[in-house]
């Protein structure tokens, strides 16, 4: 029964720390920072993010876009999944992966490291998770879901400007 609990309130943790964290939407405020193609490239070659170098606006656009599909994936896990903590952890686990999969589309110079930061919060929540019940492991997750917040209020911030 604690394991379910546990499991419960990871997941529980999470979908409200994806939620608060901003990942479920970027403002749409026109950049003008970071937007500049490179010299060498043209910057109608190719829409392709590595041909010229992405907006502040495309990497929250991004984010926002299919960031938000990851939460409302994360809402479905955490209703789908509750009392089943085998389920809960692997789907905890599957998520780690595409959110670190949707960092490889975030180039922009000023976003990349901010979600990156956010990303790797959420793995360590996902590690945490796979852990199994200790008071220990309650403790690292407050962290990480901390950690985990307070990235995607960066986020937030950078996404704004």
């Amino acid at each position: 029964m604690r394991t379910a609990a546990r499991t419960g309130l990871i997941i529980a943790g999470i979908t409200l720390a994806v939620g608060l964290a901003g990942c479920s939407g970027a403002p749409e405020a026109e950049s003008t920072s970071e937007s500049v193609p490179n010299s060498d490239e043209k910057s109608s070659s190719s829409p392709s993010p590595t041909a010229t170098m992405q907006s502040i606006e495309e990497a929250c656009a991004i984010i926002a876009d299919e960031g938000g599909a990851l939460v409302d994936e994360a809402k479905e896990v955490s209703a789908s999944t509750e009392g089943d903590p085998e389920a809960s952890v692997a789907a905890v686990q599957e998520l780690d992966q595409k959110f670190q999969a949707l960092g490889e589309k975030i180039t922009n110079d000023a976003v990349s490291p901010v979600y990156n930061s956010f990303s790797d919060a959420y793995s360590k929540v996902a590690g945490i998770a796979a852990q199994g019940e200790s008071a220990e492991a309650m403790d690292e997750m407050q962290a990480a879901i901390e950690s985990f917040v307070d990235a995607g209020t960066q986020i937030d911030e950078v996404c704004s400007q």
